[in-house]
């Protein structure tokens, strides 16, 4: 059964910078030294131009106290939700 969205999941990196770093007023830079990766690929994230993978889900998590697998969840339905606004003719049921 498939489930209408009417609207675009969150992205995680959107809750990242609205829900984390705004109320505790860091900058990207400082939050990338403190997860270990670079002001880039944190942006990115926060950008929405990049997906929280495992890896950056757990850096978040020991950082922050926010579960990896709420992000990871988000991230999932994030990708799903795109996914399926494509079309995949070449897939038929397995019968």
């Amino acid at each position: 059964m498939r489930l209408q969205m009417n609207r675009v999941p969150t992205h995680p990196g959107t809750v990242l910078l609205e829900r984390i770093l705004k109320p505790r007023q860091l900058s990207l830079q400082k939050a990338a030294v403190n997860l270990g990766v670079s002001a880039k690929h944190l942006s990115e994230i926060t950008r929405a131009m990049k997906p929280v993978t495992p890896s950056m889900a757990y850096r978040i998590e020991l950082a922050t106290g926010f579960s990896a697998e709420m992000f990871l969840r988000m991230q999932i339905k994030h990708d799903l939700y795109q996914l399926r606004q494509q079309h995949f003719d070449d897939v038929t049921a397995i019968t």
